[in-house]
């Protein structure tokens, strides 16, 4: 495939490699840059916040979202900045010839990539390899989503079709589900939150308030009913679980319950 190629000679960098097994069957290659990761030079790029791009769509009545495959390695690494890469496998040395997981640079490398590809593209906005095109009316969405992939294939991009979707008039991004009635939770988030235990570490409130993060915008005065459990979370609080924080905790199961059916515009 042209991603990885064979190390020949001595090179000041070996990380070690570990093959995780997918869903499908196949593999994904892990290297642990964590050592290599303390030489990279980071650009600081910022990456958009889930926020903001909603604010985006806002008005929107029609989506199509587009999956860049293999989206890192459609990034070619410059033959200097390769050596970094650089693994150790039972048949020797290998590097890689294009971006990776793992670098601690790489994804907000490739947000600036793809944000420049498609500079001047009107209606579509990326948060890593996910592209989101969007109108207000159909021929808008249509116009806007062809001069998106006209770019596309002008700079190369290559796209997984079995992950793109085209034309739809409700779309799940993050979360959170849009369409022209505005934004609602996603049905799994609400369910996660509201089908959780009680929490008996501080570590396991924080998952439990990360969950119930995702509804924190169609909850009235979130701050204020969350405070009990966001107390546990700190460093120096002893854990004692109290009935205020059972209170708290049972309080945001039930609004958050009723959010599957609410939507902000």
């Amino acid at each position: 495939m042209d991603v990885i190629e064979r190390v020949e000679g001595p090179t000041e960098w070996v990380s070690p490699l570990v093959v995780v097994p997918k869903r499908n069957s196949e593999i994904r290659i892990c290297v642990d840059m964590r050592r290599a990761n303390e030489a990279v030079k980071r650009s600081r790029h910022p990456i958009p916040t889930v926020d903001e791009i909603l604010q985006e769509l806002n008005g929107a009545k029609v989506y199509s979202k587009i999956d860049l495959r293999m989206g890192f390695h459609q990034v070619e690494l410059e033959p200097e900045s390769r050596n970094i890469t650089t693994f150790t496998t039972h048949v020797g040395l290998f590097r890689y010839k294009r971006l990776m997981f793992g670098i601690s640079c790489a994804p907000e490398m490739y947000q600036q990539c793809i944000k420049m590809a498609l500079e001047g593209c009107v209606g579509q906005r990326n948060i890593s390899d996910d592209i989101i095109v969007y109108g207000c009316t159909q021929e808008e969405h249509d116009e806007r989503l062809k001069r998106v992939l006209d770019r596309m294939r002008e700079k190369g991009l290559r796209l997984n079709k079995d992950k793109c979707r085209f034309n739809m008039d409700k779309m799940t991004f993050m979360g959170h589900v849009l369409s022209a009635k505005g934004i609602s939770p996603e049905k799994s988030k609400v369910e996660a939150v509201t089908s959780a235990r009680n929490p008996k570490t501080a570590s396991e409130v924080r998952s439990f308030l990360g969950l119930v993060n995702y509804c924190g915008r169609y909850i009235p005065d979130f701050s204020t009913v969350s405070a009990p459990l966001r107390e546990l979370t700190r460093a120096k609080t002893k854990w004692i679980w109290s009935s205020r924080h059972q209170d708290a905790f049972d309080e945001l199961k039930r609004v958050v319950s009723k959010c599957k059916n609410a939507s902000v515009l």
